[in-house]
């Protein structure tokens, strides 16, 4: 075999090479998302959707919305409010959708403040929910089901 017809040298890493993860709170080696966030592990991944107002009844949900973590932390927000003191914000439940549109998971119920005062903002803000983190790849959008 001549220079010209000898194969190009290809660097091949053996298979015995160990690949080693990060260590907790350091982003992976060539990591592209890995962008560090107050409070966060640098390799926390988040998505977030929004709704604007809901009405139901005499009660309002404003600026609502729910951030979800890839360590499986949940956050949601939201300025309740109503015309009729001692209404509650019910949120029954979300549900976490994929591209195909098939709920993966539902969050069980959760309330915000007893709204003592009518035409007073009050705020919802639950930074103790949770998700199966198996789902964060896939949740492509958040159904509220809700009453007050």
């Amino acid at each position: 075999m001549t220079t010209a017809e000898k194969p190009p040298r290809r660097n091949i890493k053996p298979l015995t090479e160990k690949v080693r993860a990060s260590e907790p709170g350091k982003p992976a080696a060539g990591s592209k998302t890995a962008h560090k966030r107050e409070g966060m592990d640098a390799d926390v991944q988040m998505k977030t959707w929004h709704w604007g107002e809901i009405d139901e009844g005499d009660c309002f949900l404003r600026d609502a919305e729910v951030s979800i973590f890839s360590d499986g932390r949940c956050h949601f927000w939201g300025e309740s409010s109503t015309k009729d003191a001692g209404d509650v914000w019910l949120i029954k439940g979300l549900a976490f959708i994929d591209a195909n549109g098939i709920e993966l998971w539902r969050m069980p119920q959760f309330e915000g403040p007893v709204m003592t005062l009518a035409n007073f903002n009050y705020i919802i803000d639950r930074e103790d929910l949770a998700i199966p983190q198996y789902i964060f790849p896939y949740v492509t959008s958040v159904s509220m089901n809700y009453s007050c």
